[in-house]
Parts: structure tokens; sequence; C-alpha cells
């Protein structure tokens, strides 16, 4: 049957909103990549747990915000905080400016502004006192 076959695709995941937020500050100054290499590290972490028994068991535990801090110990950001001031002042001198409705998400902690468009790639127009890469997306 193919759609049990999408079912044993998915991830199985038990993390809360807190935990979410708590990642975000975590990976302040984590580029796109960086965050791809930290939610493939936290995927293998239910994985390491099981260990050898994975071949015995069909029921891989959670991914859970434990997995995370263990791969935030091995995934560290490769970009500095310089390099980033010079790419967003980079991209505000010559970058591709877009016109695209913002999104509204549990998550967007910016009430203040009632532009509901976003005219920029990066967050609050390019302005660095983004709180984090998650910004982007609010």
């Amino acid at each position: 049957n193919n759609n049990n076959n999408n079912n044993n695709n998915k991830l199985n995941v038990k993390i809360s909103d807190k935990q979410i937020n708590e990642i975000i500050e975590l990976t302040e100054g984590y580029s796109a990549s960086d965050i791809k290499n930290l939610v493939n590290d936290a995927a293998m972490g239910p994985i390491r747990d099981v260990g050898m028994d994975i071949l015995n068991t069909k029921n891989i535990p959670p991914i859970t915000i434990k997995h995370f801090r263990n791969a935030l110990e091995n995934i560290k950001p490769s970009t500095t905080k310089q390099a980033q001031l010079k790419f967003e002042k980079w991209d505000r001198q010559f970058g591709t400016k877009l016109k695209v409705k913002k999104k509204k998400n549990k998550y967007n902690d910016n009430k203040k502004n009632d532009n509901n468009y976003q005219s920029n790639a990066l967050p609050n127009n390019g302005n660095v006192k983004s709180k984090s890469w998650f910004s982007m997306f609010q």
C-alpha cells in the first residue's frame, strides 16, 4: 500500500513550542547549511540511542530536545558575525529586493510592524538587529 509507505518516511518528533524557541535561540549565527547539518545530526540521535538493537526493533524513539542539544555539541556555526554583517551590507547594496507577503505564524514575536509585506530577502529589511535565522521566515 503506497499510503503506508508514506507514513514510514515521516520523522517522529516530540518537541514543544518552548523547546523550538530554545533551538532558535541556540542557533544564533548558524547558516542554513549549518541548520541542515544540525537537524540531520539530531535526527540520528534516536538511532544512536537504540544502538545495535536497531536490527531487532521496528520502533525508533522520537527525536527530542535532548537530540538537538547533543547535536549542538557537534555542529557549530560555520560563519562569523563579522562575515554575516559583511554579507548583509553587500545584500543591502546589491541584493535582489523581493516583495513577498509575510506569513503569520505562532513563532512571530514582532507584532509592532503592521506592514504585511517584506521588501528584502534578509530579516527586518536587512536590519542587523534580527534575533535569529528563524526571523527570516516570519
